[in-house]
């Protein structure tokens, strides 16, 4: 061990130097304090040592590799602790990258369920029209007999008139609450509008409904 090794690790040697040289006490010790003429001063004291056996003593203690191997011990915790640095930051990444990952789930659930709702509620709301028949129509469908009455005798009569007699073969006559409905074909615009008028004139038709066509 030389001086400088003495100066710089000193903390480190003057723990050790009661086990190495036990005469020495606490207060030598605390006199020398790092300082390499003062450990040879102590050494001659305590030991009888010429200077050169003193110097030769503390040469052959050989305290550089304690100090090479402290070094590296710091060297190795600083290590360590670079090691845990990167293990956190990787740990961090790792639940970062879970957090968007979850997240990214979520939504996309979310996007699904609201897809899946909407096409639920567009197949419920469409009803097709021509499966439903309107309250209106079927009971225009059964008359009643006031308007089997009408329906009859408005038929009769035009069948008691010459000019309508050859038509009536091809037109239907319902009647729904004194509501006469006239379908099917005529030969002329003039034979429609006088059976519409005739209807109309019928004794207890309130409307006529003209849906006659010229063939």
């Amino acid at each position: 061990m030389n001086r400088e090794v003495l100066e710089s690790q000193w903390p480190q040697i003057r723990d050790m130097l009661s086990q190495k040289f036990s005469n020495l006490t606490e207060e030598d010790i605390r006199q020398i304090n790092g300082r390499y003429d003062q450990l040879v001063a102590k050494l001659q004291q305590k030991y009888g040592y010429s200077r050169e056996e003193a110097e030769e003593r503390i040469r052959n203690w050989n305290f550089d590799r304690f100090a090479g191997a402290k070094g590296q011990i710091i060297r190795d915790d600083n290590s360590q602790m670079m090691r845990g640095e990167r293990v956190k930051k990787a740990d961090d990444s790792a639940y970062r990258a879970d957090d968007n990952s979850s997240l990214l789930k979520w939504l996309l659930g979310l996007g699904i369920l609201i897809l899946l709702s909407g096409l639920y509620f567009m197949n419920t709301e469409k009803t097709p029209e021509t499966n439903q028949t309107p309250a209106s129509s079927q009971e225009q469908m059964i008359e009643s007999p006031a308007d089997r009455v009408i329906s009859s005798g408005l038929r009769d009569t035009y069948i008691s008139q010459q000019n309508f007699a050859s038509e009536m073969r091809n037109i239907q006559i319902t009647t729904h609450n004194g509501v006469v409905t006239l379908s099917g074909n005529v030969s002329s615009n003039e034979m429609r509008d006088n059976m519409v008028n005739t209807a109309q004139n019928y004794s207890g038709v309130n409307q006529v409904i003209d849906h006659l066509q010229i063939r």
